[in-house]
């Protein structure tokens, strides 16, 4: 953590100041969201010719969150730092499929002073195109289900457009999701998944196993204000560990897998 350019990277990046209930707290980033964040920035900018093929087809990546590990801090970790050091211009449409989660998560980015509820949050789908055809727009907060007419014209062709999924492990598959990759065609995909049962089938759909985020730890850390839990928009989740007997090996067809995975043994929790 003493290290230079490391101490220099949090001070600029990974502090905070939430002004949720009337008081400031101070926010300092977990190790797993310094190494989440970082690893997606390296993947957004990296020169090696798979990664770019991958990042450019709209698979940025999965960064798996356990209950209360603060997803919300990890968004705004990650947004201000590609608008701090990439570019100003990336517009960030983060998506979920509850109103209690899409409330707050941009009161979190509200009361960090980073975006404003009251104008960037569509409050129904006609404002939601609008908003992603406005080509100034920093933020965009939404629920999938506002997705549900058949898209004909997409609602914006650029390329610097990122969308982060919220409850990725849900809300990714059928019609809305769809008609959403549809209406941002060469928009970046982030999975923000939540439960493992799921996890395989969001690699597949963000990106290519061997990339995979960095996994936090199986409990709840940090204090994430009116998180989840507190506002009782989640039950209390505590993972044990347990031995299952599954099949040693998964194969995917069509090369979607560069390698077979172990189902068990095999995850690669990069922020150990």
């Amino acid at each position: 953590m003493l290290d230079k350019s490391r101490l220099l990277d949090i001070v600029e990046n990974f502090i905070l100041f939430d002004a949720s209930d009337g008081t400031t707290h101070k926010i300092v980033a977990r190790n797993h969201q310094y190494l989440g964040v970082n690893r997606v920035i390296q993947r957004l900018t990296s020169h090696d010719p798979t990664v770019q093929a991958e990042v450019s087809a709209g698979q940025l990546g999965v960064f798996w969150h356990t209950q209360g590990s603060g997803k919300s801090y990890s968004m705004v970790f990650l947004t201000e730092k590609i608008h701090r050091k990439i570019s100003g211009s990336y517009t960030f449409v983060v998506i979920t499929d509850r109103t209690e989660l899409d409330d707050q998560i941009a009161s979190t980015y509200t009361n960090t002073g980073r975006a404003n509820s009251k104008t960037d949050q569509a409050a129904s789908g006609d404002a939601l195109r609008k908003m992603l055809r406005d080509q100034n727009r920093r933020y965009v907060f939404g629920l999938i289900q506002k997705y549900r007419e058949l898209v004909q014209d997409a609602y914006s062709e650029r390329d610097d457009i990122i969308v982060i999924s919220d409850e990725a492990h849900r809300t990714q598959y059928g019609r809305l999701a769809l008609n959403m990759r549809k209406g941002l065609p060469r928009a970046k995909f982030l999975g923000f998944p939540v439960t493992i049962g799921l996890i395989f089938t969001v690699i597949l759909l963000f990106q290519n196993f061997q990339q995979l985020l960095p996994i936090t730890e199986g409990r709840r850390v940090g204090r994430e204000r009116k998180g989840g839990s507190e506002d009782k928009t989640e039950m209390p989740l505590l993972p044990k560990k347990r031995e299952v007997d599954t099949p040693s090996r998964v194969r995917v067809k069509e090369g979607t897998f560069h390698r077979a995975a172990f189902l068990q043994n095999d995850l690669p929790i990069l922020n150990q």
